[in-house]
């Protein structure tokens, strides 16, 4: 019985995936959704003093629809709302 279940056919996953559009997606679903497709993800973060809240992926590389194996490097870019800077705001007051 075991050398039957052995010889039997066994669903593989595929060794190339189509890259699913994660653009819109808060970082942590996109990082989600990409861990079950075993994809591996770089973030490029675009705001340099981003509030401490989930990010939204604005951009990603390879594009959608792109072929990649299962084990590749997606690289998304995270934008946050920036924190204000010290004193109120960007411009500085003369008077």
């Amino acid at each position: 019985m075991l050398l039957a279940d052995w010889l039997a056919p066994h669903s593989r996953l595929p060794a190339r995936i189509t890259v699913p559009d994660i653009r819109g997606l808060f970082h942590s679903v996109c990082l989600a959704v990409l861990g079950r497709l075993g994809l591996r993800v770089a973030v490029v973060r675009l705001t340099e003093r981003p509030l401490p809240v989930d990010g939204l992926v604005v951009g990603q590389s390879p594009l959608p629809q792109a072929r990649l194996r299962r084990d590749g490097q997606l690289t998304v870019q995270v934008w946050h709302p920036a924190r204000d800077t010290p004193g109120g705001g960007d411009r500085a007051e003369h008077g």
